[in-house]
């Protein structure tokens, strides 16, 4: 009877101990499972080539890291097709430049620098002529064209040479039909307004003496005048087409 109680006291002494081997063994796999989803991730500090390329499921090339033909870096994103979308590039005059292209790869945007050092910037049409352009005056003055489908200038925003606001309107033979400026020697403002040959036509100032309008004839020579004098009376004058005064209403 002690025989077989004896061995059950032992087969229960070795159930207990593969049991608490079990969990032992348990317990050892879940820390190392814990501590290696824990563990830092291991990465280089730089790597180096010459040239980078990334790529799609079917190996087209979507980014090229390279230099270009000036020796210098530049990187190009692209669509699957292989056209290109952005261009990080070095311009003619060493400067960063980016081109973006349109989904069939022309050219839409630039940016880049003038070739006096400051920045320049250019839209472009469906025919890939300037629409837009934007940049830096040799005066360091910032600058706004709007050409026409035929990239003819037709629109300027700049300074003139008192560093005041100007803008200048032109018809696609390139003539200047509008101006809006400061008077240069008086502040204020006057407007040109001209013929389709450039001619002026109308004047119209506002300065420290007040409005002024003149109208000028085929040649240029101006033939009625409405203004206010330096006393700040009105006055109004005519001329004969060489310029000779004919009548007065004023002083």
């Amino acid at each position: 009877m002690k025989t077989i109680e004896n061995r059950i006291a032992a087969l229960e002494q070795s159930v207990r101990f593969y049991r608490i081997g079990f969990f032992s063994i348990l317990l050892f796999a879940s820390f190392v499972i814990f501590s290696s989803n824990n563990k830092a991730v291991q990465v280089v500090d730089k790597i180096q080539a010459k040239s980078f390329e990334v790529v799609d499921n079917n190996g087209n090339v979507l980014v090229q890291i390279n230099k270009d033909d000036k020796g210098n870096g530049q990187v190009i994103t692209k669509s699957s097709s292989g056209n290109n979308l952005v261009r990080l590039f070095t311009s003619v005059g060493g400067a960063g430049a980016i081109n973006t292209f349109s989904s069939n790869g022309n050219l839409n945007f630039k940016i880049t620098n003038e070739t006096n050092g400051g920045g320049y910037l250019a839209m472009y049409n469906s025919d890939q002529l300037v629409s837009v352009e934007m940049g830096s005056l040799t005066s360091k003055a910032g600058y706004v064209t709007v050409n026409n489908a035929d990239e003819k200038e037709v629109v300027k925003l700049c300074t003139n040479t008192l560093s005041d606001g100007f803008i200048s309107t032109r018809n696609h033979n390139g003539n200047e039909i509008f101006s809006l400026s400061s008077i240069e020697s008086d502040g204020g403002a006057s407007v040109y307004i001209s013929n389709n040959s450039g001619e002026k036509r109308l004047s119209f100032s506002a300065g420290t003496k007040g409005g002024r309008l003149g109208v000028f004839n085929n040649s240029t020579t101006r033939i009625a005048y409405v203004g206010c004098e330096d006393d700040q009376t009105g006055y109004i004058s005519t001329y004969n087409s060489s310029g000779t005064k004919t009548g007065n209403i004023g002083n």
